[in-house]
């Protein structure tokens, strides 16, 4: 999660929906790695482009001495669209996330359903990463990615801002 966020990942969350996972590692922190599995495919249209990437989301719990333990490896495919437009010699735009689809690849911690997961996972986009990334705390604008010196992004080659998400 982002720095500042007020959803922490640890075995006690997520044992909400994976009781098993609270058992076997009670009282740790959990780390997500995310990851493409494949190209997204990038479609453009009038209103703006859509992407359809396909992630692979690898889930550990980080052990005492720091190391971590593998908990499951889910696939996630997302349609995106972002809205494009043009305000002040400025590319804006938000981004819209479709319902997340999850499937279980592989569990270190015994068969569970993904779909309560899928629940979590589709609270955590809308509520935690679609408002930092279209709002104004991190692209300096109300509601709007802006390109441009204005949006913390010169050009195309300052990505700073991006690796706050």
């Amino acid at each position: 999660m982002p720095n500042g966020s007020k959803f922490l990942l640890t075995t006690k969350s997520l044992g909400n929906v994976l009781p098993q996972v609270a058992k076997m590692f009670p009282n740790m922190k959990v780390q997500l790695q995310v990851s493409v599995s494949t190209p997204p495919q990038l479609n453009m249209q009038p209103t703006g482009l859509t992407l359809t990437p396909k992630l692979e989301v690898q889930a550990f719990v980080i052990l005492p001495n720091s190391s971590l333990a593998p908990l499951f490896l889910l696939s996630m495919t997302a349609s995106a669209a972002l809205e494009v437009g043009a305000r002040s010699n400025r590319l804006v735009g938000e981004l819209q996330v479709d319902r997340l689809i999850l499937k279980l690849k592989r569990s270190n911690i015994g068969p569970f359903q993904v779909e309560l997961l899928q629940t979590v996972m589709d609270y955590v986009v809308h509520t935690v990463l679609l408002p930092r990334v279209n709002g104004k705390k991190l692209w300096r604008n109300d509601r709007l990615l802006v390109l441009g010196k204005e949006g913390g992004v010169d050009g195309l080659g300052d990505t700073s801002c991006l690796a706050q998400l």
